[in-house]
């Protein structure tokens, strides 16, 4: 039950190119963002879009799933947990970060790169 708090599960589209990293153990990192989109109505009528981003990390098979067929603007489905931390930065001030560590990555539309 603890793993239903934490579930995300998305459909979008990714904003970058992802970059591909390899940690200490030799696994494979993929670092992207992707958009969602929800739609709702006003109070008088007007349906309103609204854009949301997301940080994704995915580690591993993933990884390598995403570094072999996902590019910018490709429409992903993805299955994950939400994570988020707190980190300093250079001039010593609080931050905080949410991002998504995505167990699956389907992809559903691959958009071509001109």
């Amino acid at each position: 039950m603890n793993t239903l708090k934490t579930a995300i599960h998305l459909m979008g589209n990714t904003c970058n190119q992802p970059i591909i990293t390899i940690n200490t153990l030799g696994n494979k990192i993929a670092h992207f963002n992707m958009a969602t989109k929800a739609n709702t109505n006003s109070p008088n009528g007007e349906k309103i879009i609204t854009t949301h981003w997301h940080k994704l990390i995915a580690i591993g098979k993933a990884a390598e799933m995403v570094e072999q067929f996902v590019s910018k603007g490709a429409q992903i489905a993805v299955a994950g947990k939400l994570v988020n931390r707190t980190y300093k930065d250079a001039n010593g001030y609080k931050k905080f970060s949410t991002a998504i560590i995505a167990f699956e990555v389907l992809l559903i539309n691959q958009k071509a790169i001109a």
